[in-house]
Formats: C-alpha cells, sequence, structure tokens
C-alpha cells in the first residue's frame, strides 16, 4: 500500500448483523493498536447509529506505516 491510497472499506451484512473490514495506513511513530482501537469504536458507533445495525465485528488491516521523508537528501 503506498503512502497516497485511501482507506479501503467493505462490509459484510448479515439480517440485522454488521461485519465490517478496514484496511488503511498509519503514520509512524503512532501507536498501532490505540488508533486501531478509536477507529473501530468510531466505525462501530457511526454504523450503528447511521444504519440501527448492530456491529459485530470491525476488523482492521495495517499493511503500511507511513514515514516522514526528509527534505534534504541524506547522501550528497
Amino acid at each position: 500500500m503506498r503512502a497516497d491510497t485511501p482507506a479501503r472499506t467493505s462490509a459484510r451484512v448479515d439480517g440485522d448483523i454488521v461485519t465490517v473490514t478496514v484496511s488503511m495506513s498509519v503514520q509512524w511513530p503512532a501507536p498501532i493498536r490505540e488508533v486501531a482501537a478509536q477507529l473501530r469504536h468510531r466505525v462501530t458507533d457511526r454504523v450503528q447509529a447511521i444504519t440501527g445495525l448492530t456491529v459485530a465485528e470491525v476488523d482492521i488491516d495495517v499493511p503500511t506505516l507511513l514515514t516522514a521523508r526528509p527534505s534534504t537528501p541524506r547522501v550528497r
């Protein structure tokens, strides 16, 4: 996953139960578990508020850690 690739999200609905999958990059050195927990909570709240369905699971995949690139070359 490249730095400019947007996050991808999909959802599976079975009756009134939803399972959500999110794939996204995280900026290093952010605490990945904390970022994932906050996202999981927000996705659950929003999906339930908008649809009225029960979110059973939010799977989060972080395939890439983004790092800031130095503005000047390291080797000259």
